[in-house]
This record gives structure tokens, sequence and C-alpha cells, in this order.
């Protein structure tokens, strides 16, 4: 299927709602995680963040990322 220059331009717009509305971030830890006083998901390990904000014009997402041990920093 084939999206015609205005298709296009509608889903790029129609995207970002149907994602806020369908996507629910982590809420609880596993047991190497806790959830920090900033309200995101927290390695117990190193003790950074394993979600992140990400923010845009309209909504702030929580997303997951990788903490000091996963990138390999270590501690």
């Amino acid at each position: 299927m084939i999206l015609s220059a205005y298709d296009w331009q509608t889903l790029m717009l129609l995207a970002p709602i149907f994602v806020h509305q369908h996507y629910k971030p982590r809420t609880e830890p596993n047991e190497d995680e806790y959830m920090g006083e900033d309200g995101l998901l927290h390695c117990k390990k190193c003790k950074a963040p394993v979600q992140d904000r990400l923010y845009t014009e309209v909504w702030t997402y929580i997303v997951p990322c990788k903490c000091k041990c996963e990138k390999g920093g270590g501690l």
C-alpha cells in the first residue's frame, strides 16, 4: 500500500494521539528495581533510573532506558 502525501501527513498527526491513548508505562518494579522519589523506576544496584521522561509538545511519556549497569559503566 502506497500512502499519498495527504495520507502520510494525516498519519503523522494522528499517530501521537493513538500512542498516547494506548501507551502504559511500567509502574511495578522488578525485584532488582525500586520506585524513586521522582516517580521513575531505578536500579537497586547502581541507583540509576531505568526509565526517563520524553517530552513532546503536548504530552510527557515515561519510556524505558538503560541504567549504568546495562550500559556497561558499572559502579
